[in-house]
């Protein structure tokens, strides 16, 4: 329910309530002089321009496994330098709430629109431009994280700092595995699971989110554009598709993206979906829907006291409306209608 509120809600022109979607604030302050040796930590070298000396800026935060997501609020007009930020151990993401914010990267200025979603590696200076009563998201991936996934798939290359894009704006794609992952690191957030299951999840999520940011700042001619196989076999189409559903109906309550399934898949993301349009008709990632709405129809039968919010997600739908939606497109009723013969 958190992520459902998060998605709608985020678009309103009404002041976000940042409690609300991640806990009570763990910083509140209205000294700019305060905030330096509090904030580094979290925002590395940087320094703080406020518009007035009686400006305050309020902080939420939570993890999940290695992923840190913060969310920041300033009442008065704010810029905010960051300076060294290659010396960081992280790479942001910054998301914009209600109002754009503009950004200088390396003397390169853009404007971030509202919910737009920037990341930032730059290699010297940072400046974002925030005007009064504005919020941002702010999802920190650390670099060893990058690391050692760059290490999984490409065993015999090295992930240079230097080498990767300064910034990137996401593209429509890119934006929408970013806001499956952030609703699923809130879900779980917000509804403990048990512990084998938390694991999982979290390593999804981290393994998703360093799938991301690989994929837009390694350079256009990067490797990963492909994702070559990393394995030595070279099993027929068939054969890659039986592989492949087995490792999505192993998968099926945890949180998986585009690029997890390439990955499992052995070959480019062009080849993945002709694969799947010439033997199944589906794209892969309607593939994977199809088969968790299965299990979400299994599981509201042996289940019929279950919410179905829950049910949602737990097989990955992050927004009930639409869950109903595709339930009904694949089965020719609303989700209710057979917990209640079921009952």
């Amino acid at each position: 329910m958190i992520a459902t509120l998060m998605i709608n809600n985020l678009y309103s022109t009404k002041p976000f309530d940042l409690s609300r979607l991640l806990g009570e604030a763990f910083y509140k302050i209205h000294s700019p002089q305060q905030t330096d040796d509090f904030l580094n930590p979290y925002l590395g070298d940087f320094k703080i321009e406020w518009s007035n000396n009686q400006a305050s800026i309020v902080m939420h935060k939570l993890s999940v496994g290695s992923i840190n997501i913060l969310g920041m609020a300033f009442d008065a007009q704010t810029r905010v330098h960051q300076a060294n930020i290659s010396q960081r151990h992280f790479i942001a993401f910054i998301i914009p709430i209600q109002l754009q914010i503009d950004v200088n990267v390396d003397g390169n200025e853009l404007s971030v629109p509202t919910f737009g979603t920037f990341m930032a590696s730059t290699e010297d200076q940072l400046t974002l431009d925030c005007p009064p009563l504005a919020q941002q998201l702010v999802v920190h991936i650390p670099f060893d994280l990058l690391n050692s996934l760059n290490t999984e798939l490409f065993p015999n290359t090295c992930l240079i700092r230097s080498e990767l894009n300064p910034s990137a704006l996401l593209n429509h794609h890119q934006l929408g595995c970013f806001n499956a992952l952030l609703g699923q690191a809130l879900f779980i957030h917000t509804c403990p699971l048990t512990a084998p299951s938390q694991r999982e999840w979290v390593r999804q999520i981290e393994r998703g989110f360093a799938l991301l940011t690989l994929e837009s700042l390694l350079p256009s001619n990067s490797q990963l554009k492909s994702i070559p196989s990393t394995r030595s076999y070279n099993k027929p189409r068939l054969k890659t598709l039986e592989k492949l559903e087995a490792y999505m109906l192993s998968h099926l309550e945890t949180p998986l993206t585009i690029n997890d399934l390439i990955v499992e898949a052995s070959c480019s993301r062009s080849r993945l979906f002709s694969l799947c349009q010439q033997q199944l008709g589906l794209s892969p990632m309607a593939w994977l829907r199809k088969l968790r709405l299965n299990a979400a129809q299994e599981y509201l039968m042996k289940h019929p006291h279950a919410p179905i919010t829950a049910v949602a997600y737990r097989f990955g739908f992050s927004h009930l409306g639409r869950f109903a939606k595709y339930y009904q497109c694949q089965f020719g009723e609303l989700p209710h209608k057979i917990r209640r013969r079921a009952s």
